[in-house]
């Protein structure tokens, strides 16, 4: 299956959401493609001819989802978070 085969229905249960989520859902589903786009500068297209990248978008929000903070345990930034700016920095200092 590919990512743009699947309903929202689909990646709450396989993430293991409530209904009651789907409002954030949105907004995790545009970043994870993005972050995808980011990280293998592939088109939405190219993106959507490989199913393998549908785990990895479905685990991309599943983490999204558990790791809503900047920071997690211990008070270590979130590496979700660390990737996706990693992605647009341009300051390597």
């Amino acid at each position: 299956m590919k990512i743009n085969e699947l309903s929202d229905a689909q990646i709450l249960d396989a993430i293991g959401v409530s209904e009651d989520s789907a409002n954030f859902l949105g907004i995790c589903k545009s970043a994870a493609l993005n972050f995808i786009k980011g990280a293998t500068a592939l088109t939405e297209e190219e993106i959507n001819s490989h199913e393998d990248l549908t785990i990895a978008y479905i685990c991309t929000i599943g983490d999204m989802f558990e790791n809503r903070s900047a920071t997690v345990q211990g008070g270590k930034p979130n590496s979700t978070v660390e990737q996706i700016i990693a992605l647009y920095r341009k300051n390597y200092l």
